[in-house]
């Protein structure tokens, strides 16, 4: 009688039928001796597939349109190779090109300090565009905090330039200046430039 509370001491030995519905009778649902549900379809019990062109064997360039894409960070795109199917590589050349300007002092300073982790080669050109001498030189570091000297002391008269180049290799470099002559500053135009 539905509506009564079923109390069992063992649940195990508590059974249940559960029923389905055809859209005319219940019917107890079936299931297999392992119980899973009992399924079979109106067709038998074996499925017939008809398909045109059905190909199963291994891929084949010459039969098949297979590519392999790259991803250039938002666009799929094609691969290219050339004629002979050596993969097309555009190497491309990265140039940079910074300046500053700056006034030399009685004490060294340092210049604008430039990450050249990634740089095949780079130097400083620097011009005193003022009237009196300044030394300078290149400075390296690891961290951008401990600096060290990369090169001898250079000295820049008023109206002239010179240009220096890496002699070690760190993670950070500088150009490191001075007056030449204490209470005489100058200004300085330093330039970077480098090629990744």
């Amino acid at each position: 009688m539905s509506g009564l509370a079923v109390y069992q001491d063992s649940p195990e030995s508590l059974k249940s039928i559960h029923y389905g519905y055809d859209g005319t009778t219940a019917k107890v649902i079936k299931v297999d001796s392992n119980g899973r549900l009992y399924i079979t379809t109106e067709i038998g019990t074996t499925v017939e597939v008809n398909a045109n062109d059905f190909d199963i064997r291994n891929l084949s360039n010459t039969q098949d349109n297979v590519a392999v894409y790259g991803n250039d960070g938002t666009t799929n795109r094609i691969l290219k190779t050339n004629d002979s199917g050596a993969l097309q590589v555009s190497v491309g050349m990265n140039f940079t090109n910074q300046s500053e300007n700056v006034t030399s002092a009685d004490d060294y300073a340092g210049s604008t300090q430039r990450d050249i982790s990634l740089q095949r080669q780079y130097s400083f050109f620097i011009s005193n565009t003022g009237t009196n001498s300044a030394i300078v030189k290149v400075q390296i570091s690891p961290d951008g905090t401990l600096w060290v000297d990369d090169s001898a002391e250079f000295t820049v008269a008023g109206a002239a330039a010179l240009v220096l180049g890496p002699n070690k290799f760190a993670n950070f470099t500088r150009i490191s200046f001075k007056s030449a002559t204490t209470g005489s500053s100058t200004g300085l135009t330093i330039t970077y430039q480098s090629q990744a």
